[in-house]
C-alpha cells in the first residue's frame, strides 16, 4: 500500500467516526427533547424541590449542597440553551473541550459571586 491509499483510508475512518458521533449526539438529544417535552412539568418540580432542600441546607450552615446544585443548573442549564441554539452537532465540535474548560471556570466563579452575595461563603 502506498502513502495516498493509507492516507484516504484513515481519512474515510475518522470521517465516519465523526459522522457516528454527530448522529449519536443527535439520537441522544432528541431523547431529551422528547422526555422533556412529555414531563416538563415533573422535571422542572423535580428540580425546583431539590433546589429549595438545597437552600433549607445552606441557611442552616450547610451551604455545600447549594452550591453544587447551582453550578449545575447553570453550568447544564448553558449547555442546552447551545444544544438548542446551534443544535446537538456543536457537541462533536473539536474544540468543544476547551468552550467546555471555559465554562467550567465561569460557573464555579459565578456560583462563588452567587455564594457570597447570599452570605453563605465566607470566603
Amino acid at each position: 500500500m502506498d502513502a495516498s491509499t493509507t492516507e484516504l483510508i484513515t481519512t474515510g475512518i475518522f470521517k465516519i467516526f465523526g459522522d457516528a458521533q454527530i448522529q449519536a449526539y443527535q439520537a441522544i438529544w432528541d431523547g431529551l427533547i422528547v422526555f422533556l417535552s412529555s414531563n416538563w412539568l415533573s422535571v422542572i418540580c423535580f428540580l425546583l424541590f431539590f433546589l429549595f432542600v438545597s437552600f433549607v441546607k445552606a441557611i442552616n450552615g450547610r451551604w455545600g449542597m447549594l452550591g453544587s446544585i447551582l453550578y449545575n443548573y447553570i453550568y447544564f442549564g448553558i449547555l442546552f440553551c447551545l444544544g438548542l441554539i446551534f443544535s446537538p452537532k456543536i457537541f462533536a465540535n473539536t474544540f468543544i473541550d476547551i468552550f467546555l474548560f471555559l465554562l467550567y471556570l465561569l460557573c464555579y466563579w459565578l456560583v462563588g459571586k452567587i455564594l457570597k452575595k447570599l452570605n453563605l461563603k465566607k470566603y
